[in-house]
């Protein structure tokens, strides 16, 4: 058997090798675990989710606080972007449970992810020209 890394101990070996199976190896587990988190649900679901927040956390202060005289639109287009993340983040979610609806629900993720982060630049553009 080959020697340890040094910052590693004998021990921590030795109770790694107690607790898995005899059919799993150390590269096999490493490697499920990596293909687990290479599916794009994995990455956007989070994101998605965060994203939908910050949305609403925007919104929210635009309401409180009015920073000029008059309605405003920075409210309303940050709404309006919020359910593309929210859509993101449900079809991301649903792909993971899916099994032959899997790719295209994650493409439709992805799509809707990307739209959401474009608007949301532009809104943030307009609303630092004054046009939202």
């Amino acid at each position: 058997m080959a020697q340890p890394p040094p910052n590693v101990f004998k021990k921590d070996i030795v109770a790694n090798a107690a607790t898995l199976p005899a059919s799993h190896s150390t590269t096999q587990a490493a490697a499920s675990s990596a293909a687990a988190n290479a599916s794009p649900s994995n990455h956007i679901l989070p994101t998605s989710a965060l994203m939908a927040g910050v949305c609403l956390v925007v919104m929210a202060l635009a309401k409180l606080i009015k920073l000029r005289s008059g309605t405003g639109l920075m409210d309303l287009a940050m709404a309006a972007n919020s359910v593309f993340f929210l859509i993101s983040a449900v079809c991301s979610f649903i792909s993971m449970r899916a099994g032959k609806m899997a790719a295209f629900l994650e493409r439709v993720s992805d799509v809707l992810f990307l739209l959401g982060l474009i608007l949301l630049v532009l809104f943030g553009f307009g609303f630092a020209v004054d046009l939202l």
